[in-house]
């Protein structure tokens, strides 16, 4: 079961519209005689969007979803901190409009946390899509032991973005598909190439460039915690830095599993491995050299920026609220 927000007042939903172009039959035009004003086609009425057109149906009162109390306080905590985007971003999804949100937002600023539940029993509604089958993902944080200056033990660097890795300039490159300059960095000559990849990095490409923001002691946990995309270094005396996707290299990115899988080396049968990140892991920590080039494989390479506050943030850009 999904909720969203007064089901009977925001009605809308994606719906893509099929529209066809029918040719008309022309007229042998008299000699002598210049064409007369061609009439504009008519504009095509496109039907609006609506929650019952996408599949989506009532379902039982909020109020019986057996909501316990903490949840509940701590759900309308999250709804009142992702209120200010709700209400001024459009839905892509065509399941909301932004107006359907403001009476809501607006109770819930002052609405007693102990009286959560009755808030979104009065204003909500719950709403079944297709089938009431879900899928559901949440956010976390990894921690993977980290400092911030390299100390013995602690030799990965975790880099901040480039000041030298840009777009190219008009004429410098080709455009990517989606219309945009690739990334990449000017040579010493001015000329446009590609930016160092994750083999060269390792290497050392940005050593001397004064980009560590920190440093982890495993390049395994720290592979992966680029694929995250953010997440914390805990130093061993208990502090934390906080770190977050600032950028890329320009690479498209490779998934290691499927290249383990192509070699033969995700199975059951002898000298294979299960193909769960902890399948994963395992060979790469049993072969550290075959496990390093296999990692170089993706030339993906992440770059961080420290965060502060609280986190992980979600969808809306705001920090999501734990068992909420």
């Amino acid at each position: 079961m999904g909720v969203l927000s007064r089901f009977g007042k925001g009605k809308s939903a994606a719906v893509i519209a099929a529209l066809f172009l029918l040719g008309g039959c022309g007229r042998l035009i008299p000699e002598g005689r210049g064409p007369g004003p061609v009439a504009p086609p008519p504009v095509p009425t496109v039907t609006a969007p609506t929650a019952a057109l996408a599949g989506v149906t009532r379902g039982p009162a909020v109020a019986g979803l057996g909501f316990k109390a903490d949840n509940a306080a701590l759900a309308l905590r999250s709804f009142v901190i992702s209120c200010p985007r709700l209400t001024r971003r459009a839905d892509t999804s065509g399941l909301t409009r932004t107006e359907d949100w403001a009476p809501a937002c607006a109770a819930a600023a002052s609405w007693p946390s102990a009286q959560a539940a009755q808030f979104f029993s009065t204003y909500f509604e719950s709403a079944e899509v297709a089938g009431g089958n879900a899928f559901a993902t949440g956010y976390f944080e990894p921690e993977i032991a980290g400092v911030r200056a390299r100390q013995p033990g602690f030799d990965v660097p975790v880099y901040a973005m480039p000041r030298d890795l840009v777009r190219a300039k008009a004429g410098d490159a080709q455009p990517l598909p989606d219309g945009r300059m690739p990334l990449g960095r000017y040579d010493e000559a001015g000329v446009f190439t590609a930016y160092w990849d994750r083999a060269q990095i390792e290497a050392g490409a940005l050593i001397g460039k004064g980009l560590e923001i920190g440093w982890a002691a495993d390049p395994v946990e720290m592979f992966f915690l680029q694929i995250q995309g953010s997440g914390r270094l805990r130093a061993p005396d208990g502090s934390v830095i906080r770190i977050g996707y600032a950028g890329q290299n320009g690479y498209p990115y490779t998934g290691i599993g499927s290249l383990m899988r192509e070699r033969g080396l995700i199975g059951s049968g002898p000298g294979q491995y299960d193909g769960s990140l902890q399948g994963i892991q395992k060979y790469l920590r049993d072969f550290p050299d075959a496990g390093r080039r296999l990692m170089q494989q993706n030339r993906s390479f992440v770059f961080f920026r420290e965060l502060t506050g609280p986190g992980p943030v979600g969808a809306l850009n705001v920090p999501v609220t734990g068992r909420a």
